[in-house]
């Protein structure tokens, strides 16, 4: 049915372009290895918002002035420049978890890139259905790491390989995000404990994935208590950073809600 495949694609894409994740391919291993990195490339064009950061490369500095208080660090840098270097730093990022993955075995490099891509925009495409399990430990830290790094500021990443930029506004709200995910994993641990032996790692994983609104998951979410539900739902509510590429309420936001109720 021509019509079918046209909404089926279609809604592929619109779930890889918004960073979404759902997906109406249960066995994704079965694709051609060109359509599993279509699926990636998609999510790292949708979760570094490609098209603003176009506009934002062509665009005459004048009417970019409007946009300098929109990205800390761009008052500083002129914008373009500073979404330039961001694009190099997600890059160098990406080719680094790439190989880590690659190297480990297991999997093939364009596998090893979709996994990736897939992590740092908080996208939650895998390219191979088996792959997420807790026996994959030692590979999916490289995910973990991605996850995380998709959830941090733009203007973090930006500060860690610049001294021209001092991301002291993103300080508390990077403090705030990793006191929440710490204090999430042993929650989870309290409220699941017939994860046995796995456990730890289990809760490290989907807390991350939670948190930094990916959808990463290798239990049976089903099978979790309602309190278990509502933590991760609460977390996924929540999301990351502001100006990243995770979703959810952002933490920034949070913090101004509480300092708008607790300085009236």
């Amino acid at each position: 049915n021509p019509v079918s495949l046209f909404i089926n694609g279609f809604f592929e894409s619109a779930s890889g372009f918004t960073t979404t994740g759902l997906s109406t391919i249960f066995h994704p291993e079965d694709l051609p290895e060109s359509f599993v990195f279509y699926r990636a490339y998609i999510l790292l064009i949708g979760g570094l918002s490609f098209v603003y950061l176009v506009m934002a490369l062509f665009y005459p500095q004048r009417k970019l002035a409007a946009m300098k208080n929109m990205i800390e660090g761009a008052a500083i840098l002129k914008l373009n420049q500073l979404i330039i270097t961001i694009t190099v730093i997600f890059s160098l990022y990406s080719v680094i978890l790439i190989l880590i993955i690659y190297l480990l075995g297991g999997i093939d490099l364009i596998y090893s890139a979709s996994l990736i891509f897939a992590a740092i925009t908080g996208g939650g495409f895998v390219p191979q259905s088996t792959y997420l399990t807790v026996n994959n430990v030692t590979q999916l830290m490289p995910l973990i790491v991605g996850m995380i790094i998709s959830a941090l500021p733009f203007a973090f990443h930006y500060g860690v390989f610049s001294k021209q930029v001092k991301a002291r506004k993103v300080s508390l709200e990077i403090f705030v995000f990793a006191m929440i995910m710490i204090s999430s994993i042993p929650i989870l641990v309290i409220l699941e404990p017939h994860l046995g032996q796995q456990n730890w790692f289990a809760s490290v994983f989907h807390v991350v994935s939670a948190s930094t609104t990916t959808g990463f998951q290798f239990l049976n979410l089903s099978e979790f208590s309602i309190e278990s539900k509502i933590l991760l739902m609460l977390l996924m509510l929540i999301g990351g950073c502001a100006f990243s590429t995770a979703s959810g309420i952002k933490i920034a936001r949070l913090i101004f809600i509480f300092q708008k109720l607790f300085h009236r």
